[in-house]
């Protein structure tokens, strides 16, 4: 079984969770990988339209090659090819214009599903005219898949393989602080994490007159909108906003809060919030797509529908005062993710569709 992952570029620190998964598949499976910038740690380079890739579509036009392109050469030593980057998949269209012997798996991220069909008039056509011809789609929650249904996409096409938080954790739980209430959020810097949700989620706290400390993580189109309200309603001396951070040194930092904050109004599932429940750290979320599936509500995390601020807050200084209910969470938290999110799962999960593909 030989399998090929292809990306755009290869996955760095900046997508760990993609990284991760790399490293441990190809300890226990035939996995070699594509991308399409230079990158010494990829198996094959293909500059698109680069002087070799364009000397082999000229051959393809002549006629003395079949192959159109030069990826297209790659493509057929391999079983299987599966997109990590979905948004490469009119590199496979050719194949699926013709009977092929490779499978092909594509793993969708939330945009893909949620968004991106709405606006972009490829992804639209791409569903409408090949979807049913990719042998598998991964989507990492329940929520995502069933969106995806919206979008003409058989069924028995979509299998859910959560993303992972890394490998077992062997975090111990943790107590609140005592004195003084500290939150944390991390996310990407657009609309569909709801900035605007968290930072009236701080004015309410402020208003009741707790003392709290509240740090945002995260860099993206819409940092703006986080400086603007915090200006606006007067937050500077309660939220601290952090900017980008490298990612190991977030998961070290997390511990030391209360609560993981992330009020989305659109997410297929959160990396962040497994991360944060695997060192002990209970996690205040919205019920938006596949969130709650990455949480046991009343036991890991504190769930109500995004705009409920004033339930979340009642909830949260409850959880927080009561020390052995909130040492519960915490527990309860470690012991869940390990159970459902770790790397070994996905990778498992991930065989298992590999094979039942061949």
């Amino acid at each position: 079984m030989k399998i090929l992952y292809v990306y755009e570029k290869m996955p760095s620190t900046y997508q760990q969770y993609l990284l991760n998964l790399l490293q441990i598949v190809k300890s226990s499976l035939a996995i070699k990988t594509l991308a399409y910038e230079e990158d010494s740690s990829a198996d094959y380079i293909i500059k698109t339209y680069g002087f070799k890739d364009y000397i082999q579509r000229i051959l393809f036009q002549l006629k003395v090659s079949k192959y159109k392109a030069l990826d297209a050469i790659v493509f057929d030593k391999f079983d299987i090819i599966h997109l990590q980057h979905s948004f490469l998949f009119n590199k496979i269209i050719p194949l699926l214009q013709h009977p092929k012997t490779s499978k092909i798996v594509i793993t969708l991220r939330g945009g893909d599903t949620y968004i991106k069909p709405w606006i972009d008039k490829r992804w639209k056509d791409f569903y409408s005219k090949y979807g049913n011809l990719v042998d598998a789609y991964i989507t990492v929650s329940q929520n995502q898949k069933e969106y995806l249904l919206k979008w003409g996409i058989s069924e028995n096409k979509i299998h859910v393989i959560p993303v992972s938080f890394g490998l077992e954790s062997k975090a111990k739980p943790k107590y609140p602080n005592p004195n003084k209430l500290h939150l944390v959020s991390a996310f990407r810097m657009t609309w569909e994490k709801n900035i605007e949700g968290s930072i009236k989620f701080a004015k309410l706290l402020k208003d009741r007159g707790i003392d709290f400390q509240y740090d945002i993580y995260g860099n993206g189109n819409d940092l703006g909108q986080l400086y603007y309200l915090v200006d606006k309603y007067d937050l500077t001396d309660v939220i601290s906003i952090k900017g980008k951070i490298d990612n190991d040194l977030l998961k070290k930092e997390l511990v030391r809060y209360d609560f993981f904050v992330q009020l989305s109004v659109s997410e297929a599932l959160s990396v962040s919030v497994l991360e944060a429940q695997a060192v002990g750290l209970p996690c205040i979320i919205s019920n938006a797509g596949g969130l709650p599936e990455a949480v046991i509500k009343d036991k890991t995390a504190i769930v109500y529908d995004y705009n409920e601020i004033n339930k979340m807050i009642d909830k949260c200084l409850e959880v927080w005062n009561d020390r052995e209910r909130y040492f519960l969470y915490s527990t309860n938290a470690i012991e869940y993710v390990n159970t459902n999110f770790t790397l070994r799962h996905e990778e498992e999960k991930l065989t298992e569709l590999y094979k039942s593909l061949l």
